[in-house]
């Protein structure tokens, strides 16, 4: 995710350690924060602290730091830590081992075979029932086929449930689940087990896409918890296996939106791999005309979310006359007598529908008119640029005559969306009208020219380039798209530029660096450490701090974390008493994922001027967790996110600000667009 849960039935169970490490600032804790915030091992001091400190809040605060500068040279201590006298600080370093495997900067396969093996061993001795979950948990962060392993072994223990958690993780990061796997995980999934335990399952039977697990989703595609049946229906989606368009269109009656939308984008990804006959297609219309229908007599703007799903996913060409039907039933949806606020839903998302259409013929017909003037013409045109760039077919030299005129645009947002669709056209000779905008002043247009060139092959570009990146080492919303450009155009005489941001004081363009000196190359360098200046630590909020997010739906209330990701909480509070979210929009929204917001740009790529340190905390997202938006490590600036649902994958890779306590039904409501009129703050 990054710049650039209805039901409350699914309550796992956390270990007791799942709470806040952070101890009381004394001296020496306060000297770890300010040297994770450096990302400074300074000589082995953090590592040395974490061995002998007489605190364990000390010992596995100072584990915690290092985990989350995830730096391969921290790998002894950590595991050391495994072996520590204290629950606690064995339970943080399990922890922070699994932070180390999701760094950014991939560890190398010796690496991961060394923590996966220290977690192992651990896992076959720790008598603490809270370690072993820690454990478990870092091992589906692993990944690897002996992390596989002890997770299928303990499918068959006391914390199977979090066992089938931590292998759905591992299979999401491409770890091959074995036949005696699924025959574990598949009775989990029956009636009558524990909710934590079916959704563990299924979880781990969605992510495994493998043909194995289809008739367990077919079965827990009906489970009584929403989240599992929602997750059960998405995993289906992936499957080939059959003809499941029965079981999906009844889905989408679902009294729970979340499980209707997975059931609506289930059925778009079948028909759009359907051939001349297709079950999956004749099954989307009446069920979400009867939601529209719905809608426009009163009933909750969350009812439009499954048809937010299809737009997004899209249907085949073949689809037109149902994607037809549908967007002319928006529009007879409204009517007199409704809400100014019902008539704009229903506008934004006959426009949304138009541009699924627009997408599958290849033409950018519908969306330049669509909305009934109910929907701002940058807005539409975007939205319906950017959809056009992921047409199949149709004749490149046609349509970049009807794309190139807003190239000129005096709308950010639609130039923006004329550069994503003339750099899916391969046209070379479109660069020379791309190459002009390498000047602009907006530089998330300047990037999004960059990108635009290289997918064009212009190779004439690369003197521009090499100038912009030698100016822009330290210039996130730049450097990653340089280095990226930089190694597509196989500009190897770019090397010296790409070596500078080797040095940056960014992680992801370090990282970015790295990797096109790889592709340029053969060899990746290896991504240096950067110390960044000890500052000193900020007070703390206040525990009660709040943000209270007024938008065009109401009032979302979030209690902050001041604990454990007090710096990003401290930033958000800083930027709303600025008054920095004001007429800002949620402009992404994903059914059954998360709504986002915060970006002053409006489409996803823009920020504060500045960026964060990644605080990775404990708190698992769960519906109505609030988390701080990326693009790589240490990238968070104003874009933060609210999860409709449990989402185990960004456990430990996206940082944690805090929780909804008011609110969560209008979060539910939020559509692309929806406006925030301010954040405030509360102590």
């Amino acid at each position: 995710m990054g710049a650039r849960m209805r039901s409350l039935g699914l309550l796992l169970v956390l270990p007791a350690c799942a709470s806040s490490v952070s101890a009381v600032r004394t001296p020496q804790v306060e000297r770890i924060l300010a040297l994770e915030d450096a990302r400074a091992l300074r000589g082995g001091e953090l590592a040395n602290t974490a061995r002998t400190d007489p605190s364990p809040e000390v010992r596995a605060r100072a584990l915690l730091a290092l985990g989350r500068i995830q730096s391969p040279a921290s790998l002894e201590a950590l595991t050391l830590g495994l072996r520590d006298g204290a629950p606690q600080v064995r339970a943080e370093a399990a922890f922070s081992l699994g932070l180390l495997a999701l760094s950014w900067v991939p560890l190398s396969g010796a690496a991961k075979d060394t923590v996966a093996s220290a977690l192992t061993a651990t896992l076959a001795e720790e008598p603490q029932p809270e370690v072993r979950e820690r454990v478990l948990e870092a091992l589906g962060r692993v990944a690897t086929p002996a992390a596989g392993e002890a997770l299928e072994k303990a499918l068959g223990g006391p914390q199977r449930a979090q066992a089938a958690l931590s292998l759905g993780r591992a299979a999401k990061l491409g770890l091959k689940l074995s036949p005696a796997a699924f025959g574990a995980l598949t009775p989990m999934v029956a009636a009558g087990q524990p909710v934590e335990l079916r959704y563990g399952a299924a979880y781990a039977l969605a992510q495994s896409k493998a043909p194995e697990a289809h008739a367990a989703l077919l079965g827990c595609a009906k489970d009584l918890d929403p989240e599992t049946r929602a997750l059960c229906l998405k995993g289906l989606g992936d499957q080939r296996e059959g003809d499941d368009s029965a079981l999906l269109g009844a889905a989408l009656d679902d009294p729970d939106w979340r499980a209707a939308a997975e059931a609506a984008r289930a059925l778009a990804k079948r028909a759009g791999a359907c051939s001349a006959t297709c079950p999956a297609m004749t099954k989307l219309q009446a069920p979400l005309v009867a939601r529209l229908q719905a809608v426009s007599k009163g009933a909750s703007a969350a009812e439009l979310q499954p048809l937010l799903a299809l737009a997004q996913q899209g249907l085949p060409r073949s689809g037109l006359e149902v994607m037809e039907s549908l967007r002319l039933a928006t529009v007879a949806a409204r009517v007199p007598g409704q809400s100014p606020q019902v008539h704009r839903d229903l506008a934004n998302l006959e426009c949304r529908l138009a541009a699924m259409e627009d997408r599958a013929t290849g033409e950018l017909s519908l969306t330049p008119a669509c909305g009934g003037g109910l929907v701002p013409e940058a807005r539409r045109l975007a939205l319906g640029l950017h959809e056009l760039a992921r047409a199949a077919g149709g004749d490149p030299a046609k349509r970049w005559v009807a794309v190139a005129p807003y190239l000129s645009s005096r709308e950010p947002w639609v130039q923006s969306g004329a550069l994503d669709a003339i750099a899916e056209l391969g046209l070379s000779s479109a660069a020379e009208d791309v190459r002009p905008l390498l000047q602009a002043k907006d530089p998330v247009l300047v990037a999004g020219a960059i990108s635009a060139l290289a997918k064009l092959k212009d190779r004439e570009a690369i003197p521009a380039l090499k100038t912009l990146a030698a100016a822009s080492a330290e210039n996130l919303d730049l450097a990653l798209s340089l280095a990226d450009a930089l190694a597509e155009l196989k500009a190897k005489d770019a090397a010296p530029e790409l070596e500078a941001m080797l040095h940056s004081s960014n992680a992801a363009i370090r990282a970015a660096a790295s990797d096109a000196l790889g592709r340029l190359s053969g060899q990746a360098p290896a991504v240096p450490d950067v110390e960044g200046a000890v500052a000193s630590v900020p007070a703390a909020l206040a525990p009660s701090t709040q943000l209270h997010l007024h938008t065009v739906r109401g009032e979302i209330v979030v209690q902050l974390d001041t604990e454990d990701s007090f710096r990003t909480a401290a930033n958000l509070v800083g930027l709303a008493r600025k008054g920095f979210f004001k007429n800002l929009t949620f402009h992404r929204i994903v059914p059954d994922f998360v709504a986002q917001g915060g970006d002053p740009h409006g489409d996803g790529e823009g920020g504060p001027g500045y960026s964060i340190r990644c605080e990775i905390g404990h708190r698992p997202y769960t519906r109505g967790t609030v988390g701080m938006a990326l693009s790589g490590k240490d990238t968070g600036g104003s874009q933060f996110f609210i999860t409709h649902t449990r989402q185990p994958h960004l456990d430990g890779r996206y940082a944690t600000v805090g929780q909804v306590v008011q609110g969560l039904e209008l979060v539910d409501q939020l559509l692309e667009g929806d406006a925030i009129d301010d954040v405030t703050v509360t102590e």
